[in-house]
Order: structure tokens, then sequence, then C-alpha cells
């Protein structure tokens, strides 16, 4: 998935970066470089949460037509979320980092074993069963992810729903009674990001940045109860709207220029 970013070099010298994006891919590291138009070298880290940008993944995965990989992420942004509300609570417990990652290195790589410390963590916390899949939901994640299944646009969602109601309710308890060990928690995410930084010596016109999530430890009602395939409405408008401005500014660039006009079907106002 591609993320886009404008220069901020540009508009502190210019006040303006003239609307010039500049696209990268979005991975595991969360640092992205480019150069822009006026030769300034940028770095942008962008410091969100693992589950929070799987699941802002699997919407557009949705949105460009991939449901089996949208199903894989969403599965994917569960997990991760299990294992940010164990992080956020062994925060509030005053465990320190050190002894937290060597309980975590034992199940770091086995699912299984992390619902259950998500599970526990839960119930003691809460004096409550913790929300998780259902034994319906867990066989449809199994099959598409180790038996191949392709599943429609429609269960693609409905599983992407699923998902955003496990989710969701927790993370806004944690707002409401834990906010300051989830920044904590973030605050410790942004240091070891921006130390990265500095070790590949990419400091130089470092700034950070966030995306437009739908599932956020930010955000609150009722930008959480927006369903999955709301957000793949509204996301298919904004992409429309989007290739409208791109095509009215190509159109504009060409007479300008006195160049033929590509031979396409140009929007008008209203369309």
């Amino acid at each position: 998935m591609y993320i886009r970013h404008t220069c901020m070099k540009c508009h502190i010298e210019r006040g303006s970066s003239d609307g010039i994006e500049y696209e990268t891919v979005i991975d595991e590291s969360g640092i992205y470089q480019f150069t822009c138009e006026n030769n300034h070298d940028v770095t942008v880290t962008v410091d969100h949460e693992r589950f929070e940008i799987l699941f802002h993944i699997a919407t557009r995965a949705i949105l460009d037509g991939y449901h089996r990989e949208a199903v894989a992420s969403f599965a994917a942004a569960l997990e991760r979320f299990y294992e940010y509300y164990v992080r956020v609570i062994c925060t509030k417990r005053g465990i320190e980092d050190k002894v937290l990652e060597s309980a975590w290195k034992p199940v770091s790589n086995q699912s299984e074993r992390q619902l259950g410390a998500y599970a526990f963590s839960y119930l003691l916390e809460n004096c409550a069963v913790a929300p998780v899949l259902s034994e319906g939901d867990v066989k449809f994640r199994n099959k598409v992810i180790h038996k191949g299944l392709i599943p429609s646009r429609s269960k693609a969602i409905g599983f992407g729903d699923t998902v955003h109601q496990i989710i969701a309710p927790v993370l806004q308890r944690l707002k409401e009674t834990d906010r300051e060990h989830m920044r904590k928690v973030q605050l410790k995410h942004i240091i070891e990001r921006k130390e990265e930084v500095q070790k590949l010596g990419l400091g130089r016109h470092e700034h950070g940045m966030g995306l437009p999530l739908s599932l956020s430890i930010t955000s609150d009602p009722p930008e959480w109860q927006v369903s999955v395939a709301d957000t793949v409405k509204e996301l298919t408008a904004d992409r429309k709207a989007i290739k409208w401005f791109e095509q009215i500014a190509e159109r504009e660039d060409a007479i300008k220029s006195g160049s033929p006009l590509p031979d396409r079907k140009y929007p008008t106002a209203g369309q």
C-alpha cells in the first residue's frame, strides 16, 4: 500500500509545497525517505501502533478488491491489538520494559499463547471474559489464511466488522480508564522510532505524520462506531474526488502548455 507525503521543508521555506505529493510504500520500519523537487532529503516517520496500520491496510485492500488479503490483515490487526492491550495493562501495573520483553519473547511467535495472555490480562483487569472471535469466525479465518479460501467482498467486510466490534469497545474502555498508560506505550514507540532514525543518520528534515485511520488510539465515538462497509464507501468517494481533481489539473496544464489534451473524458462540475 502506498502513502503520500508532502515536503514540510518546502512548506517552511516557501509557505507551500505547491500541492506536490510523493509516494512511498508502507512497510515495517515506519520510516520513509524521499527527495522533493527542490532537492530536500526528507525523512518521515509514521508512529501509529501496529494494529492501527494493519486495520488501515485491510480496509484499503477491500477498496482495491483484495478480499483475501483484507481478511489476513484484519486477523493480524486483532492479534496485534491483543499484544497492545497486554502492554498497556503491564505498563499500568508498573512492570519494567525489560521484564515485559522477556516475558513476551516465549509467546511472540505463538498466536494461541498471545490470545491467552490477552484473555487473562483482560480477566484480571475487568473481572469479565474478554471479547474474542467466535468459533465460526476462527474457522473462517483459518480457511482463508491456511487453506487458501478466497472470500467474497461481503464476507471480508463482515469479518472486518467483527474484528472492529471486538477492538473498538475494549479500546474505548482503555481510553476512559487508562489513557495515561496508553500515552506511555505510545511515547516509548515514538522514542524508539526516533532513535532508529538517528541511528541510520536520517535526521535531516525529519518529521512525523498521521494516517487517516478508521480505528485509532486517539479517536473517540462516533468515529470508531463507523462500520467497515461505511469506511470503504467513504474511501471510494474520496478516491473518486481525488481522481476528479487530478484530471482537471491535467487538463489545465495541457491548455497552459499548448499541448493536445489527452484522449480521455474530463469531468465537469457536479460529476
